[in-house]
């Protein structure tokens, strides 16, 4: 599955197929990727989504909350809760 905002590699593959770019794109120095074949991916995305879900509890309580900020993070909660599914259905493995 391809995700509309990243692209994700593994390094060495990466840089065998583009050994002639350059500049090469700047990487991301604070991603973390989680795979959903990993044991733990299901619970993980699951609890990242429910954080993101707290928050926007605590927001609604504020005076004069952004309910389009709301939204967006209603969003992001439901991508994180709909990876957490799909990586329920996969075989899953310890990660290496």
């Amino acid at each position: 599955m391809l995700d509309d905002k990243y692209v994700v590699f593994k390094k060495k593959e990466w840089a065998e197929a583009n050994r002639h770019i350059r500049p090469m794109p700047e990487p991301l120095e604070d991603a973390v990727v989680i795979r959903c074949q990993d044991v733990f991916a299901p619970p993980a995305l699951d609890a990242y989504g429910n954080a993101i879900l707290c928050v926007i509890e605590a927001m609604k309580k504020m005076p004069g909350a952004d309910k389009e900020r709301m939204e967006e993070l209603q969003d992001i909660a439901d991508y994180f809760h709909r990876r957490a599914s799909d990586a329920w259905q996969v075989e899953r493995k310890l990660p290496d």
